[in-house]
């Protein structure tokens, strides 16, 4: 899945292996995903599966935590 992909392109880029912030903007537009019903599915399938595991942040300028489980 290309959120997959982008998840883990931006774990690359911060240099963090398991942790890594992020925004739904930045994360959609790496993710070439056009609109937010489809980023949470996408996004949902991801936890269901175990693969990651989301603390949102609720400040409007404060970033979300993505762990990142191998």
């Amino acid at each position: 899945m290309a959120i997959a992909v982008a998840i883990i392109h931006l774990a690359v880029a911060q240099g963090d292996q398991n942790i890594i912030r992020v925004s739904r903007s930045k994360l959609m537009k790496k993710s070439h995903i056009k609109t937010i019903p489809t980023y949470h599915k996408y996004f949902k399938e991801l936890q269901l599966f175990g693969y990651t595991k989301y603390t949102p942040s609720y400040h409007p300028r404060g970033m979300s935590y993505i762990e990142i489980f191998y």
